[in-house]
């Protein structure tokens, strides 16, 4: 039971690992894409 506990607890911190990293790159593409819309409108 505490082998299955371990797995899914390293499961869950590879998972927030993979949602941050992605979390990430969609900020940066935002970012990137309303820095472009603003200077339409300068």
């Amino acid at each position: 039971m505490r082998q299955k506990l371990d797995q899914i607890d390293n499961a869950s911190e590879e998972a927030w690992s993979d949602i941050k990293k992605g979390m990430d790159s969609a900020w940066q593409s935002l970012n990137e894409a309303i820095k472009e819309a603003h200077s339409h409108f300068d």
